[in-house]
């Protein structure tokens, strides 16, 4: 229960999904007991898992657990099953650094939800002598589901974000259309008057005009620069 708290308390106070996630991941493993954790979410261009979050991996050996990112992958049977997978068949698991010794850890992979779409893979490796408990898997379930609303809360946001962007971009423009097209129509105007002044021959309209003219071009000009 504690972990929970502080995992929805973490997505709650932080904005940056990265942040999010590592701080997440983090306190999932401690509660687990667990010394390896990776989060896959889809790539929804290419419809592909993709890893975007390791802890307890070496450096050398990111390369290698990406490499895994093929059909018959430990996550990507998850993906495909849309279910919890526990297996000790790791396949290749010496690439992910853990010990090859006597006996294989666990591995522990659930489905990441959002709005009932699944969207990824969160991983976990146990040592073999734990043998993963169904607390601990209903907990791991439970992160994945606060892993899924952290990321579907954060494209929303970004959603959100962009359509405010643009309605500003809108607004901008419809201002700048109507201010110019208003500054165009009394410069033509003045223009007519202007030459109806010199026809005329009345120096002190025409100069009246020109500074009209002046006076027109110049706000336009600031309104321009302004937006």
């Amino acid at each position: 229960l504690t972990t929970l708290y502080d995992i929805s308390a973490t997505t709650n106070e932080y904005l940056d999904l990265d942040l999010i996630l590592n701080k997440v991941m983090t306190k999932t493993l401690q509660a687990m007991g667990s010394p390896v954790g990776l989060l896959h979410l889809e790539d929804e261009d290419n419809n592909v898992l993709q890893l975007v979050l390791q802890v307890g991996l070496q450096p050398w050996l990111e390369a290698a657990v990406r490499s895994m990112d093929a059909p018959n992958s430990l996550w990507e049977r998850v993906r495909q099953a849309d279910q919890v997978l526990v297996t000790r068949d790791l396949m290749n698991h010496d690439a992910l650094g853990l010990e090859p010794a006597t006996e294989d850890p666990h591995y522990i992979g659930v489905p990441v939800h959002a709005k009932g779409r699944l969207i990824g893979v969160l991983s976990a490796f146990v040592e073999p002598e734990k043998n993963p408990s169904e607390e601990n898997l209903n907990l791991l379930i439970t992160i994945a589901d606060q892993i899924g609303n952290a990321v579907e809360n954060t494209r929303l946001r970004q959603q959100a974000e962009q359509a405010a962007v643009m309605e500003e971009r809108q607004r901008l423009a419809r201002e700048l259309h109507d201010s110019v097209t208003q500054s165009l129509y009394s410069l033509i105007l003045f223009s007519d008057a202007t030459r109806t002044q010199t026809n005329l021959e009345n120096p002190e309209r025409l100069n009246h005009y020109l500074d009209r003219m002046h006076e027109t071009s110049q706000q336009a000009l600031k309104e321009m620069r302004l937006l």
